[in-house]
């Protein structure tokens, strides 16, 4: 029987695509896109809290056998958020 195979992390793009494909044909780069729902904030803030909690927490990173994003990552985060958030 072969070993089982880890899953793979999702694609650094994969959030941004998440928040991107709201419309099937009008930009998601509108205020119309990031103010036409009052839960996508708190559902984006749930996200961001329950996601730092998996990466940084001890008992979680030893539970599921994760560790921290490395520094050299967060820029790409955060332009990747700039961009999404500027309209």
């Amino acid at each position: 029987m072969a070993p089982p195979t880890s899953s793979r992390a999702p694609s650094r793009s994969t959030p941004f695509y998440l928040l991107n494909s709201r419309y099937l044909i009008d930009s998601a780069l509108s205020l119309k896109a990031h103010l036409g729902n009052r839960y996508r904030p708190l559902g984006i803030g749930a996200v961001v809290v329950l996601q730092c909690l998996f990466t940084y927490a001890p008992p979680l990173q030893a539970l599921f056998d994760n560790e921290a994003i490395p520094l050299r990552v967060w820029p790409v985060l955060f332009a990747g958020v700039w961009c999404f958030s500027s309209s």
